[in-house]
């Protein structure tokens, strides 16, 4: 995920990711902020970035369908 703020001054962003069940888990990686999971579907990233600032993050998403969900 690439965030950028061309303006000159500083914003914060919010990102939400729905997942299509409530079994899943997340690997992040970069400069991601703040991670919150807000419901069982549900995550939100929140980013401050300064005037004229470019941020990337990545996560890899995991889903456990089938017998994993009960693990």
């Amino acid at each position: 995920v690439k965030v950028a703020n061309y303006r000159p001054l500083a914003i914060k962003v919010e990102i939400r990711r729905n997942f299509k069940h409530q079994y899943w888990d997340l690997t992040k990686e970069g400069d991601y902020g703040e991670d919150e999971k807000v419901d069982l579907f549900t995550v939100k990233f929140t980013l401050e970035l300064p005037p004229n600032t470019t941020r990337k993050f990545s996560y890899k998403l995991i889903y456990h369908e089938g017998d994993r969900q009960r693990q």
